[in-house]
């Protein structure tokens, strides 16, 4: 373990990548969240992460 601490915006990047990957389709994002996180959280709130990504780098350009 790296013992570094994983923010809200390292989740969002992560969220981001993944929407990426799974072709930008928000049902495929929130399952493939699910299973490598090994959680139940719902696709809206894998979403919000996504759009967290978005928003808070736009405010950083």
């Amino acid at each position: 373990m790296s013992g570094e601490f994983f923010d809200c915006a390292d989740h969002a990047l992560m969220a981001f990548q993944i929407w990426r990957r799974m072709g930008r389709n928000n049902e495929s994002t929130g399952a493939a969240w699910r299973r490598m996180m090994e959680s139940d959280c719902p696709t809206q709130d894998v979403m919000a992460l996504v759009a967290f990504h978005v928003f808070y780098g736009m405010g950083n350009e």
